[in-house]
Order: C-alpha cells, then structure tokens, then sequence
C-alpha cells in the first residue's frame, strides 16, 4: 500500500514537469506522445498495487477499485489526447474531455479515499486531519490559479483568450514563463503530493514497529 501512495505522488510530479513543458516526453520519437504518457502509466501501476494490496481488506477494497477503474479509463484515454487537436469534430473532442474529467476526478476522490482509510486503520487522527485538509487545498488552490491565468490573461490584452489557449500560450513560451506554468500545476497538487509522501511514510513506520514488536515477543515455549 506505501508503495501505491509513494508511485501516485511522482505521477502527479511527473505530470506537473511534462505538462508544464520543463520535461519533454521522448523527444525525437517517431510516435508523438502525449504529456500524460509516462505519468498516466505510473499512476496505472500504482492502481494496480492498491488493488493487490486492499484484496484482503474489505474497507479498503472500495476506494482501491475505483481508483484502479479511473486509473484503467485514464490510460485508455493517453492515445486520444494528442490527436485532440488534429481531430475536427467537436463531439469528439468534446466526449473524450468529458470522460479524462470523469476519470481525473474519480481518481482524485478515490486516492483521498483510500488515504483516508489507511488513516483509520493506523488510528492516526492527525494525518486523518492532514489528508483532508489535503483534499479541500487541491480545488481551492486550482480555483485560485484559473483566476489568476484568467486575470494575467486580460493584462496581457488577450481578453479574447480562453483559459486553456492561455495556459498553451505560457506553455510554449521561453523558458521564464514555463517556469511560471509550471507553478500553476505544482502549487494545486503540492498539498496532494505532501500528503501521500507523508503517508507513505507513517505506513512503512507502523509496519517498522509492528514487526519490531513481533521480533521482542517470547517465543510460545519460553511464555510464563
């Protein structure tokens, strides 16, 4: 299970350094690849641990499950992305963003999930707390830098622009900018990706002392 939390935090790092261009993904490849390429495979296999990790766990079993269902539709939907922009037909494009919101989300709210029951488990109130002020930061924050594209956008005398032509235009500007559309992604997810490090952590400490526990224990003919 630390090991699926641990893989998700550098899926969303990954994600933040492809998208935001610091990152290109397999330059020089034949194929054109996506940004959510490589990022998108290590969020399926930190899915597909979940899933072998909570099998024996029913309080688990929930979240694990719909996280590895969006994780699968998300990598379904990797090809799609970057022929969204050569494919002119508006339902299309249109169906497919649909379903990457679908999925993007489902993951979002599973993995918090999944967090918070990991929680429980290790009866840990605090990082109970710490995950859902995680949860409630990445929207938050999300919603303020949109504004703030938003805003930089009508400054720049491009009122016209829409959000996402805007965050394309910082994309592949010079290096400086890319720094700043790098911000935009990695402030939003950095409460996310704290947490699940945070996790990952607590985890591997608890299992430590249980173990270290099992090993002080007296062996059954030496008891009493």
């Amino acid at each position: 299970m630390a090991q699926g939390f641990v893989l998700s935090a550098w899926a969303l790092l990954l994600w933040a350094a492809f998208e935001s261009r610091l990152v290109m993904v397999l330059p020089g490849f034949p194929i054109e690849l996506p940004p959510s390429t490589v990022p998108g495979v290590v969020w399926l296999i930190a899915a597909r641990r979940f899933r072998v990790a909570a099998g024996n766990a029913p309080d688990l079993n929930g979240a694990a499950q719909l996280f590895f269902i969006a994780a699968l539709l998300h990598a379904y939907l990797i090809p799609y992305l970057g022929w969204w922009h050569t494919v002119h037909v508006p339902w299309f494009k249109g169906f497919n963003r649909f379903l990457l919101a679908i999925s993007i989300g489902a993951g979002f709210v599973s993995l918090f999930q999944l967090a918070s029951d990991c929680a429980r488990r290790l009866d840990d109130k605090m990082l109970l707390a710490e995950i859902r002020i995680g949860a409630a930061a990445v929207p938050s924050l999300a919603l303020l830098f949109a504004a703030l594209i938003r805003w930089s956008a009508i400054r720049a005398g491009a009122p016209e622009s829409g959000l996402i032509d805007w965050f394309e235009t910082l994309r592949q500007a010079p290096h400086a900018p890319r720094l700043s559309a790098a911000l935009v992604i990695v402030a939003p997810l950095s409460p996310a990706v704290l947490v699940l490090f945070e996790l990952e952590r607590r985890i591997r400490l608890h299992l430590a002392g249980h173990e270290h526990e099992k090993n002080d224990s007296p062996l059954p003919n030496q008891a009493g």
